[in-house]
């Protein structure tokens, strides 16, 4: 994601070739399995998921490692865990929602395989804070401000163990009225697919599939970061380029790599 709180880095940008590198740390997940869980009020995304995997989206990544993921569906937060969204969720907030949730028996029985990716949807009234006081980013540099999402993993920040999840704060999105991606739903489908295909390749951030001649923008999502949505486009190693495979919508040719 932009701006990815684990790897915020000095290293300039460069003209080299962009390349993900191997993992230096933890590899690629290999047979990823998705769940969402909406917490508080946040709207439910349906079929978005099990749309992406039939029609082969995240086929690309098989060159990285990763398997066809499984969904294992769509939830609401348990109540024990907080029935209501805080105003502000940060890493550490989230890393303690989702081992709640593991402890209370609401995630899948083999939550601690590794496999596990939880995307935690935020109601509109939470904001996803990364500590610099704002849950938006503006988009594409000219319109309305996009959703400000961002992936994990627990035992970066709460002792136990280590779950990858994605963030994605709804609010920015309603707010936005939908901007260059069309609509609101648009901003959400385009934060989710963002964040799982960086999940799925650096479940640990900084330490998986990474170009880091391009800074703290090297995951294979964010080097796509300009292509507008509605499913976020990822870096291909194998075709050099910007791809977004299975829903027949080609990359624009405006799509800045780095951004």
């Amino acid at each position: 994601m932009r701006g990815i709180y684990a790897i915020l880095t000095a290293f300039a940008m460069t003209a080299a070739p962009i390349r993900l590198q191997p993992p230096t740390g933890a590899p690629a997940i290999a047979h990823p399995q998705l769940v969402n869980i909406a917490w508080g009020d946040a709207p439910a995304l349906g079929d978005v998921l099990p749309r992406l995997i039939a029609d082969g989206y995240f086929a690309d990544l098989a060159q990285l490692g990763v398997g066809a993921p499984i969904y294992l569906g769509e939830r609401r937060a348990s109540p024990a865990c907080g029935a209501s969204a805080p105003a502000d969720a940060g890493p550490a907030v989230v890393s303690a929602f989702v081992l709640c949730e593991a402890a209370t028996g609401e995630l899948p029985p083999d939550w601690s395989s590794g496999r596990l990716i939880v995307n935690v949807l935020l109601p509109p009234s939470t904001r996803a804070d990364l500590g610099g006081g704002t849950a938006c980013y503006d988009s594409d540099g000219a319109g309305p401000p996009g959703l400000y999402n961002y992936h994990g993993n627990t035992a970066n920040h709460v002792a136990g163990v280590a779950i990858p999840f994605t963030v994605v704060a709804t609010g920015c999105a309603d707010a936005a009225g939908g901007g260059s991606f069309g609509s609101p739903g648009a901003h959400l489908t385009w934060a989710l697919t963002h964040e799982d295909v960086e999940a799925m390749t650096d479940p640990v951030p900084g330490q998986g599939w990474f170009d880091w001649a391009l800074g703290g923008n090297g995951e294979a999502a964010d080097v796509c970061a300009g292509d507008g949505g509605p499913d976020s486009a990822y870096w291909s190693n194998a075709a050099a380029t910007c791809v977004r495979p299975g829903v027949g919508l080609p990359v624009p040719a405006g799509a800045a790599p780095g951004m």
